[in-house]
């Protein structure tokens, strides 16, 4: 199935918004569940992206489950076709966050049974951040000999022995 994953930002490690869009190649029977597969960010990283709970993290009616013993995080929409469609479908995923590094972050797309029992459906897409993310706000505190710096999304704070 054709699909894409995109992101309001380009920078590593930056809050995001994420766009899911999809084109179903059968048509989408009414109460068919869709579930979004999102690998790990990396082989060093067990957790990813998910910053919120999932009342403001879906655009639609959704539950959240992690599963990081596999290293794969599900979001699973229930009620987003309440009839048959086989419209190229947008979803929204606010209050996320970007890839910790330049690794892509792999995206699977799997249209299950109403029941959940069988896939009759699956997309892959993938995501790469592609903007360093920079410090900004250095401080040299030279009688303390400290350094830190901020970005907004990270706090860094050297204290020479």
């Amino acid at each position: 199935m054709p699909c894409t994953l995109t992101s309001n930002s380009t920078v590593v490690g930056a809050p995001s918004v994420y766009t899911v869009q999809f084109s179903p190649t059968v048509i989408i029977e009414a109460g068919s569940v869709i579930q979004l597969q999102f690998d790990s960010w990396g082989p060093y990283s067990r957790s990813n992206f998910l910053t919120t709970s999932k009342t403001s993290l879906c655009s639609g009616p959704c539950t959240l489950r992690l599963l990081t013993s596999f290293q794969v995080e599900l979001v699973i929409f229930s009620s987003l076709f309440p009839s048959s469609s086989n419209s190229s479908t947008t979803i929204t995923l606010n209050s996320v966050r970007n890839p910790s590094s330049f690794y892509p972050l792999n995206l699977k797309i799997l249209v299950l049974a109403s029941d959940g029992s069988s896939v009759y459906m699956v997309g892959n897409t993938k995501l790469t951040a592609s903007t360093t993310n920079t410090f900004n706000g250095i401080v040299f505190d030279l009688p303390n000999k400290n350094i830190s710096a901020t970005n907004g999304n990270i706090n860094l704070r050297i204290t020479p022995r």
